[in-house]
């Protein structure tokens, strides 16, 4: 299958969890299938994607050479340019909902959430506009099919804005080889715990920290936890970047 698999959003250099969930998707296609996959890569000053992935055979480039935001304009008022110009494409991918002109060719979404529809108070009134700018309603009724990492985004999708469940799939998130248990003595573990200064045991949180993801619960819940003994001598670990009314 030839697939166009949109990773415009790469080239920014974030590591958010859609990043990631991306990253490791296209490592794990190209490891073990043999689909061929036109990355969708355009704008300026793009990092560079991994030398792994442009040195595969199996892997092309397409980047129209266009400023994203005003490749965005574009297709938002013109609906120009389309990637049906790509006549021998099978499929297109997005990981996340992004802005793309309305395409005969059959499109497959990720959806994993509908925050921004729910708890709008959680976004600056920048993220908000470009939020209403991309249409992601209407892209998402657009789309051939959809997936999604939990039940509750497509108990969200169905009963908010009225997709059917059969074009719906839930496709739970899978767990990068590099998250492995370390002997105690291993020289990158004691070097983490010197660097923090952690003393085991602690509980980790690993994500932007911000309203939304409720990191005010964590620290209650945290509180609740350690007035049991054998939670006493744990430590609350936040790490992350700071987001929104941080």
């Amino acid at each position: 299958m030839r697939i166009l698999f949109d990773i415009k959003f790469l080239g920014k250099g974030s590591t958010t969890g859609v990043f990631s969930y991306t990253k490791e998707l296209v490592s794990w296609l190209l490891a073990h299938t043999d689909h061929q996959l036109r990355f969708f890569y355009n704008g300026f000053n793009l990092n560079p994607l991994p030398k792994a992935w442009t040195d595969n055979s199996n892997v092309s480039l397409l980047d129209w050479g266009i400023p994203n935001k005003l490749l965005h304009l574009s297709t938002r008022m013109l609906e120009w340019p389309s990637l049906d110009t790509q006549h021998d494409l099978d499929l297109i991918y997005s990981p996340n909902f992004h802005l793309l002109a309305q395409t005969k060719i059959p499109r497959v979404i990720t959806v994993h959430d509908l925050s921004f529809l729910n708890y709008p108070k959680f976004f600056s009134v920048k993220d908000r506009l470009w939020h209403w700018w991309e249409q992601i309603p209407q892209q998402l009724r657009q789309a051939t099919h959809l997936t999604t990492v939990s039940q509750y985004t497509k108990a969200d999708l169905i009963s908010r804005l009225g997709i059917p469940a059969e074009k719906i799939s839930v496709i739970y998130p899978g767990i990068s080889e590099e998250f492995r248990p370390l002997p105690p003595a291993d020289p990158a573990l004691n070097a983490v715990h010197k660097k923090y200064s952690l003393e085991q045991p602690f509980i980790l949180y690993l994500g932007t920290v911000e309203p939304r993801k409720n990191v005010s619960l964590l620290i209650k819940a945290f509180a609740l936890l350690k007035q049991k003994p054998q939670f006493s001598q744990y430590q609350l670990v936040i790490a992350g970047k700071h987001g929104y009314q941080s």
